[in-house]
């Protein structure tokens, strides 16, 4: 969803997968979800910080233009992504 600072993404993450890697949009609680996957386990914030390195170099934006504004310790992640994607507009029509 395209905000006045950027993009909102609507996340439905799971750790422990045999490889980083972008899944299907699902509807859930009234809501469109990118499913992502990374190998990352869900401790001591490392399963959002590999959602952010993975989003950085999918998207190729700097990570610190990727917040994760609800859902730190659930799967269910809304994260805003600052500025312009302009190469992977579909990512976000898929």
């Amino acid at each position: 969803m395209k905000t006045t600072k950027g993009y909102k993404l609507f996340i439905r993450l799971t750790p422990r997968s045999s490889k980083d890697k972008m899944g299907e949009i699902i509807m859930d609680r009234e809501q469109s979800y990118i499913k992502i996957y990374v190998r990352a386990l869900p401790e001591d914030n490392k399963a959002n910080q590999a959602l952010i390195s993975f989003l950085s170099k999918t998207l190729k934006v700097p990570k610190s233009n990727i917040d994760i504004i609800t859902g730190h310790t659930s799967r269910f992640k809304v994260l805003e992504i600052q500025g312009e994607i302009k190469n992977n507009l579909a990512l976000f029509n898929r």
